[in-house]
């Protein structure tokens, strides 16, 4: 027999011993049963029904996993909207009663979309209903003040961002800057798009259009208003490669340009398009930060360095960087570089950065300027729960007669009339109110993974001096090891 029934009970009070039979059969009483889609158990915890929808998520996720590496996006984009999509909208439509669909989940299938568009509605959705019930609202609502601090551009030559972006920003997380650009990142357009960055947004970027590997890409702090630079037509594939965004927040109109110039290319097609770029914006009065991989090797003197450097100073730019930024066994080399105005100079720091996660050394520029910046507070919306509010929760549900319930006939009515009541009620116990919260700074880094972070910065220096094969084969498990873990 199908038939069950349910006690519905409050977490200290136990079950009624009774029987209840029709047409001589026992009809069973269970903890928890499937309800029009919703595991709906005795003491309303809905525990039941988050273990079945975390069972759910988590073999879409593994699916998901399994074919990125060579699926389509549209292959990628059906798979989401069969298994996490339908299952997402099915939930919000039985819980809010189809309003939190029409309001905040309303995708179009037949829009021209990305799987980014997907994964920040359910990341949305997971801000505003949390799984315990608790609601929150995303509404970051940062107070801004104009002061004179330090803005800090961090660039790399990364040989391909594809599962490193974690582990950067792990190495980065005691001391994070505002602007990230890398350089050979080997990605395209739409993996960028769905690259998760924690807390940096993609400013700009160039990914190679017929030809593999190379592009270059900026991301920007959260706190930090840019505007996107249009510097595509004077980049070429295995040529010369740029992108660049303005800080809007910035009362000198600060530009940051970041290239890539492919050993291989043109030099004087380079020169050219680089010098294009830099007259467009120099007649608006802008001032420019350049970084990137010039494949120009500025500890030695060479007819190249002359040429680039006599471009740089025509529009007031300098190198700065004086350390190697590529360091293999027997030679070392400047082909990373930062290029800024003479006039920042006395006040500009830059340091090398080594992580291991390319041959090519980090640099970390340091600038003192005026600009905006956030205060480390952001206002929340949830709803007020604590051991008054359950009780009374729990006080009101007691008394509640669900006569509307019993009574009904049809299964869609009463179901809806005991959602009704049941929300009702949720909502006077549990009202939303204000909360000022520090924002969370990448809580997922534990101090295990930074420890690990900095071994891995210690093997990777000791395999620059010794070309060991032990040690070039630890250091590769090494690797691996830190990655899955991250």
């Amino acid at each position: 027999m199908k038939t069950t029934f349910l006690q519905f009970l409050t977490k200290k009070k136990r079950k009624i011993a009774f029987q209840i039979t029709t047409t001589n059969s026992i009809i069973n009483c269970n903890n928890s049963t499937k309800f029009l889609g919703i595991m709906i158990d005795s003491t309303l915890s809905w525990n039941d029904h988050i273990v079945s929808l975390t069972s759910k998520f988590n073999k879409a996720c593994y699916a998901i996993r399994m074919v990125i590496s060579f699926m389509s996006l549209d292959v990628l984009r059906m798979i989401y909207f069969s298994y996490v999509h339908s299952v997402i909208v099915q939930q919000v439509c039985d819980l809010t009663n189809c309003e939190v669909q029409e309001e905040k989940l309303l995708i179009d299938k037949d829009h021209e979309c990305t799987n980014i568009n997907q994964t920040l509605a359910l990341r949305k959705f997971n801000q505003k209903y949390t799984i315990e019930g608790h609601y929150k609202h995303g509404h970051s609502l940062r107070q801004l003040s104009i002061c004179k601090q330090s803005i800090k551009i961090f660039h790399q030559n990364i040989r391909s961002l594809r599962y490193k972006m974690n582990e950067l920003l792990c190495h980065l997380n005691s001391d994070p800057p505002h602007i990230l650009c890398l350089t050979e990142h080997h990605l395209h357009q739409e993996e960028l798009a769905l690259l998760h960055t924690d807390n940096y947004v993609l400013g700009s970027c160039y990914c190679r259009k017929l030809k593999h590997k190379g592009g270059v890409c900026i991301f920007v702090h959260n706190s930090m208003k840019f505007s996107f630079l249009d510097v595509d037509d004077y980049s070429i594939d295995e040529v010369c490669e740029f992108c660049g965004i303005h800080l809007n927040s910035s009362d000198d109109k600060l530009c940051i340009l970041a290239v890539y110039r492919s050993p291989s290319g043109n030099f004087n097609t380079f020169l050219t398009n680089f010098d294009l770029i830099l007259k467009k914006f120099f007649n608006l009065i802008y001032n420019f930060i350049v970084c990137g991989d010039f494949n120009v090797n500025y500890l030695t003197e060479s007819h190249k360095k002359t040429q680039l450097n006599k471009i740089l100073q025509s529009y007031n730019l300098s190198s700065i960087v004086d350390f190697p930024t590529r360091i293999n066994l027997n030679s070392s080399s400047t082909i990373d570089n930062f290029f800024i105005n003479n006039s920042y100079l006395s006040n500009s720091v830059v340091r090398p950065l080594i992580n291991g996660l390319s041959d090519h050394n980090g640099q970390l520029l340091t600038l003192q300027i005026v600009q905006q910046h956030i205060k480390d507070q952001c206002l929340y919306y949830k709803r007020l729960i604590n051991q008054t509010t359950i009780d009374d929760f729990l006080t009101k549900l007691s008394c509640e007669t669900w006569d509307s319930v019993f009574e009904g006939n049809d299964v869609n009515t009463i179901f809806n009339s005991f959602l009704n009541t049941f929300l009702r009620h949720y909502y006077s116990s549990f009202p939303i109110i204000k909360v000022n919260k520090r924002p969370s700074h990448n809580s997922w880094i534990t101090s295990g993974i930074r420890t690990s972070c900095q071994r891995k910065t210690v093997i990777y220096m000791e395999l620059k001096k010794n070309n060991n094969p032990l040690i070039k084969k630890y250091f590769r498990d090494y690797c691996r090891i830190l990655s899955r873990v991250i």
